[in-house]
């Protein structure tokens, strides 16, 4: 009930900018969805995996003159799982994309990111997520996007404030927050009211 509760919050915080934004729009969404979604691992053994949130927003940017489509498995985390069964967990997205299973669930075959949202302000648990992804997948890092966020960090800026596993830090050691969108403002600055926004940097996705 804990989780099912936490998704309703971090669909909330989205249907909100959704409201407030003029260039941003939720297409789809489901709470806790099932089936569950099925990959394969290396044997054909099928392994389940139970996201608690799933979303494909459209992002609109004047520069370009386009949408661009996000599609995100979020997964809440209450910091229950450890060691071996959390291990796990990051295999069973591992297999779920590499048996290619997520083509049945995703429109267009779009592969989709994995944001992890840890409960408050746990730093601690972040890292540590970050960490099993990076053993987890090694040199296939590269591959997927796995982000991780706290909730309260999801709360003031749901988009901005994410850890991607694998570039969590700058060259110099510093922390990178990565924005998934196209620019730095385009989705949390302006309102529905505010026509005259326009695009100010661009930055990698």
């Amino acid at each position: 009930m804990h989780h099912t509760f936490i998704s309703n919050e971090i669909l909330l915080q989205i249907i909100k900018v959704d409201n407030e934004s003029i260039n941003f729009k939720l297409v789809n969404w489901e709470v806790e969805p099932r089936p569950n979604y099925a990959g394969f691992d290396g044997e054909g053994v099928a392994r389940s995996i139970k996201p608690d949130l799933i979303i494909e927003f459209a992002i609109y940017s004047k520069v370009v003159s386009s949408w661009t489509n996000f599609h995100f498995i979020i997964e809440n985390d209450l910091g229950t799982k450890m060691g071996t069964s959390f291990k796990n967990k990051i295999k069973r997205y591992k297999q779920f994309f590499e048996s290619g299973a997520y083509r049945l669930y995703f429109p267009k075959f779009v592969k989709p990111g994995v944001l992890f949202v840890v409960k408050g302000v746990d730093e601690t648990r972040s890292y540590y997520i970050i960490d099993v992804i990076k053993e987890v997948l090694e040199e296939d890092l590269d591959l997927y996007d796995f982000y991780v966020t706290n909730f309260n960090y999801f709360k003031a800026n749901i988009f901005k404030i994410w850890l991607k596993a694998g570039y969590e830090t700058k060259n110099d050691g510093r922390l990178k927050f990565s924005n998934i969108t196209k620019c730095k403002r385009a989705i949390y600055h302006p309102k529905k009211t505010d026509e005259n926004w326009e695009d100010i940097e661009f930055i990698d996705m």
